[in-house]
This record gives structure tokens, C-alpha cells and sequence, in this order.
């Protein structure tokens, strides 16, 4: 696809992956546009090129003017905490907003999933057409299976839409995971410590399909291999919109 001439909105910019994504299509596209909550964050955004828009998931009026003239919708944006309510708001009420402008209004939108969908199965090879954890308790998961199935259901009513499953994106700064990780090993570590002092028998999942994706190399410093680097996964991204990739 050639972005020369196109308008696109990304959700989801005053996030890691969302403001990356903006600021890799700012030199091919006519506008690039960040739907933000928050008036006072305008002025950071326009700084950098990318036209801020007002608006919120949760309010379909305020999607309606932001998507005016935009070809395409990235959406970055979800909730990724334990609240079921926010979740359902923002993973589920939201995407059936945009889903409904996008329809509207002819935009075609790149919804951006989590490969969370899958639960934490014990073993197997995972494909796009492997079963996903409906049952799974966490809100996150449950809404971002839903959001999935709202847009398919759009597609097939004319929504040109295309679905990614990255795994965890981590980066050095504003980053759920990034800016959580070490933490989030350090209990993991004192758990397995009182696990194994009780001399039960446990099984450990097996996380190997979340591969995760660094945004710099500074989480190399910890002692971590990155299965790919962000911009690799970047270059896969942009490769759907038919661009360069970010490096030779």
C-alpha cells in the first residue's frame, strides 16, 4: 500500500508501541494523527510532527471527528490491568466504536492483539488458527479475545481490517512491561524459591510463545536475549503498508 496522499490515525500514542509506530509514518504519510485524552499532552505531540486529535474510546462522537478523512486506524490502544469494567470499556466498548466509524467512513484499521489470546498453554505449536483461552479468567484476556471477534464479525460485514499478535513489547520508558519487568522477576524468583522449599511437585508453564520485543538493547544489560529487536519487528510492521524497512 502507498501511504503518500493517506491520513492515519494511531490509538494508543501516548503509549510505547502506539507513539513509535506514529513517528515511523511521519515521513511517508500526507498526516499522521494521535487520538489523546489529555488537552495539556497537544502541545508534546506537535512538536514531533503528529497532529493531536481529542478524543476517547469510550465516546463514538469524539472517534467520528477524529477518523474525519483518515484512511487508515492503528490501534495501539487497550487496557492492561485487572479492572473488568475498565477492560470492557476500553477493549470491547472501544472497539466497537472505531469498528463502527471505520465502517462508516471506509477506514481500514490495523488492530494490534496480543499473542495473550492463547492463555498460557503447557506445551504445542502455535498458529493464527490455534485455539484461544476463552475460558482464561483475566479480564485482559477475556476482552482482547472479544475485540477480536467483534472485528472479525465487522470484516465480514465490510470492515477492512488486518489483526497482529505481538507478545510482550518492553522498552525503556513507558513501557507496562518494560518499566515492570525486573520487579515482576524479583517476586517471580522469591515465589519459586517458597515453592521449591515446600518440596511439592509444581509444573512451570511454558511462555515461550509471548517472545518478547525490546524497544532499545537496554534490557540486554540484565542478562536477557531478545528473540528480535523492535526494530525488526517494526520493519515486519511497516511491511504491511509497503514501506522501506527501518534499516538496510
Amino acid at each position: 500500500m502507498e501511504l503518500s496522499g493517506k491520513r492515519i490515525l494511531v490509538t494508543g500514542v501516548t503509549g510505547t508501541l502506539g507513539l513509535r509506530i506514529a513517528k515511523r509514518l511521519l515521513s511517508e504519510a500526507l498526516e499522521v494523527r494521535g487520538l489523546i485524552r489529555q488537552a495539556e499532552r497537544f502541545n508534546e505531540f506537535e512538536s514531533l510532527g503528529i497532529t493531536p486529535v481529542f478524543g476517547d474510546l469510550t465516546n463514538q462522537t469524539s472517534l467520528e471527528k477524529a477518523m474525519d478523512q483518515i484512511d487508515w486506524v492503528v490501534h495501539c490502544a487497550a487496557y492492561l490491568g485487572d479492572d473488568e469494567n475498565l477492560a470492557r470499556q476500553s477493549n470491547v466498548e472501544g472497539v466497537i466504536h472505531l469498528a463502527t466509524v471505520a465502517l462508516n467512513t471506509g477506514a481500514r484499521v490495523l488492530h494490534i492483539s496480543t499473542t495473550s489470546v492463547y492463555g498460557e498453554p503447557a506445551d504445542g505449536h502455535l498458529t493464527e488458527s490455534s485455539p484461544l483461552a476463552v475460558e482464561h479468567p483475566a479480564p485482559y484476556i477475556q476482552t482482547k479475545i472479544r475485540s477480536e471477534q467483534i472485528l472479525n464479525d465487522y470484516a465480514a460485514r465490510g470492515l477492512d481490517v488486518r489483526i497482529l499478535r505481538p507478545g510482550a513489547i518492553c522498552a525503556e520508558q513507558d513501557s507496562h512491561w518494560g518499566d515492570r519487568q525486573v520487579r515482576r522477576m524479583q517476586e517471580a524468583d522469591f515465589r519459586m524459591r517458597l515453592i521449591e522449599a515446600s518440596g511439592k511437585p509444581y509444573q512451570v508453564p511454558d511462555r515461550a510463545l509471548e517472545r518478547p520485543t525490546y524497544a532499545t538493547d537496554k534490557i540486554k544489560t540484565l542478562g536477557y536475549k531478545p528473540v528480535r529487536s523492535f526494530d525488526e519487528t517494526m520493519d515486519a510492521l511497516l511491511a504491511l503498508f509497503s514501506l522501506p524497512a527501518t534499516r538496510e
